[in-house]
């Protein structure tokens, strides 16, 4: 496995290399966000999906195929990011999530005050001292985008795939706790590992209440 020097000097390669991408991704992925949340339908919809199956289609191809390839499991991950990219380009035509926020109920201000967080990773980021080109931001980094998406497939549920929200929770929450922050030092990710806890109890909810599954559908219906 890589040392954190290694690997933070391989983050710090592809952000000069990308520049100034992750800002047109960052600023993709804010839109994209606030428009589910401002307005809440097909449109926004579609836009999400596209969104997030060109966000995971970059971080698969550019940052673990190309300029990642010294990453550890770089093509494990690179195949399974394919795969979340390609659920959400399939539901393009599918049309099976729709991301409706929560409209009432604890779910409200949680997924609000993570909305407000994932926005604010690469700030975040720099206040831990990742300045450029070492700061991770959302669009353009697998561990904000993964917070995003398992945000969104939160509100797909209880017809949110359950291949990417698989894919995203195996990423999600043991890496964090084993890898990124006590090896790396990415204190930042502490973001995705509770958005995704915070996905996994919603899980867990829908399971064991049916009733609010089928809330969930005559919601996004």
């Amino acid at each position: 496995m890589l040392s954190s020097e290694q690997w933070w000097g391989i983050i710090a390669v592809y952000g000069e290399r990308i520049w100034p991408a992750q800002i047109i991704l960052y600023l993709a992925s804010l839109g994209a966000m606030a428009l589910v949340f401002v307005r809440p339908g097909i449109v926004a919809d579609t836009v999400m999906r596209t969104c997030l199956a060109a966000l995971f289609a970059w971080i698969s191809v550019v940052f673990f195929l190309t300029i990642g390839r010294d990453l550890a499991g770089n093509y494990v991950f690179a195949a399974l990011f394919g795969v979340v990219a390609l659920v959400f380009a399939a539901d393009l035509f599918r049309k099976r999530m729709a991301f409706r926020p929560p409209a009432a109920g604890w779910q409200r201000p949680v997924a609000m005050v993570l909305a407000v967080t994932i926005a604010a990773y690469p700030a975040i980021s720099l206040a831990m001292g990742h300045t450029f080109p070492r700061t991770i931001f959302l669009g353009a980094f697998p561990c904000p985008t993964s917070a995003l998406a398992l945000l969104m497939l939160t509100f797909a549920l209880p017809r949110a795939d359950k291949i990417a929200y698989g894919v995203l929770l195996f990423w999600a929450v043991p890496l964090p706790i084993f890898i990124q922050i006590p090896k790396y030092g990415v204190y930042e990710d502490a973001i995705m590992l509770v958005a995704g806890l915070y996905a996994l109890v919603l899980l867990i909810l829908r399971w064991s209440d049916p009733a609010a599954g089928r809330t969930a559908v005559s919601r996004a219906s």
